[in-house]
């Protein structure tokens, strides 16, 4: 097997499990911010970008293909994504750009 080749898995493999730990961790979050009331961080965001940059870089076409659908399954960039588009709809310095 190739020295550059092994390289690469290992860091999509490790860049991947380390940002599917983060996504595990902000399905818990999620739940706690709605029971305490408290707001989430945008630290949520980093686990969809870890994972969808480990399918990006990952060899495989198939995966590089699917990497955008990681911001759709990982609660904490789609509940981040939308928050900040309501905001922006509803603030009203904002108002007059989404017409």
């Amino acid at each position: 097997m190739d020295v550059g080749l092994l390289i690469v898995w290992f860091g999509v493999s490790a860049i991947t499990f380390l940002g599917g730990c983060v996504v595990f961790v902000n399905y818990v979050t999620i739940v706690r911010s709605y029971m305490s009331g408290l707001e989430p961080s945008l630290f949520q965001i980093l686990g969809g970008l870890l994972v969808g940059a480990g399918m990006f870089i990952c060899p495989i076409e198939a995966a590089q293909q699917y990497c955008w659908i990681v911001f759709l399954i990982d609660p904490g960039c789609a509940f981040l994504v939308l928050k900040l588009l309501y905001s922006a709809l509803t603030h009203r310095r904002l108002r007059g750009l989404f017409r």
